[in-house]
């Protein structure tokens, strides 16, 4: 991707992947479902900064996002 992505949530406002800007200039009637990137990787809020660059290291990942919990 080149930086530039949606997020993708469900009804409960849930993380179901990423949107890149490529997978949009693409055939328009493909459900999102199939163009997105699926799972990313998640932090909480909570997550102390200095453990985030070794866990990209470690896993390879080149971006997370930083989501909060629902309170029901």
């Amino acid at each position: 991707m080149d930086g530039e992505s949606l997020v993708v949530v469900d009804a409960d406002r849930v993380v179901l992947g990423l949107v890149g800007r490529d997978a949009l200039n693409g055939d328009p009637a493909m459900p999102i479902e199939q163009v997105m990137d699926s799972a990313p990787v998640t932090f909480r809020p909570n997550v102390r900064a200095g453990e985030v660059p070794d866990y990209f290291k470690k896993q390879g990942v080149p971006r997370a996002i930083v989501t909060t919990s629902m309170a029901s």
